[in-house]
């Protein structure tokens, strides 16, 4: 008597019949049939707008940080400067006026959500004493 060689009922668990030698691979003319996983990836998804992966004052932080950087040479360095650092410096400055005007020139990030802070607990984000006037001004019975 042979041995299976996958383990005990793990061929029955991977679809197989505990007698059937055939493998696991379909017929040539039979399609295989996608998991559950392939069937969800293959789903069609609606197609977003490809959004900013990072927010606009990441861009405003490094144009200030980068300012700074060519100021602390300017005014740290021995002066004269030289060739190297006025080279730096300037290349600095121009980075950071590429990174502003970039900033400036990115589209707002309308697919935010409305914020909900401040509106209380209650789901439509009117007041929770809005809703207590209500329910004390609604008909039926009263205490």
């Amino acid at each position: 008597m042979a041995k299976p060689v996958l383990g005990r009922d793990l061929g029955r668990l991977m679809g197989r019949a505990p007698n059937d030698e055939s493998g696991a691979i379909p017929a040539a003319g039979q399609p295989a049939t996608p998991g559950a996983g392939v069937r969800s990836l293959l789903q069609g998804q609606p197609a977003s707008a490809p959004k900013p992966s990072f927010p606009r004052w990441y861009l405003f932080a490094g144009d200030a940080l980068l300012a700074a950087l060519a100021l602390v040479t300017v005014y740290k360095g021995r002066h004269p400067l030289s060739l190297g650092r006025e080279i730096f410096c300037v290349a600095t400055v121009l980075l950071a006026a590429l990174l502003a005007i970039v900033a400036i020139l990115m589209p707002e990030n309308e697919a935010r959500p409305p914020s909900g802070a401040g509106t209380g607990v209650m789901a439509n984000g009117e007041s929770p004493k809005q809703f207590g006037k209500q329910k004390a001004n609604a008909p039926g019975a009263k205490q």
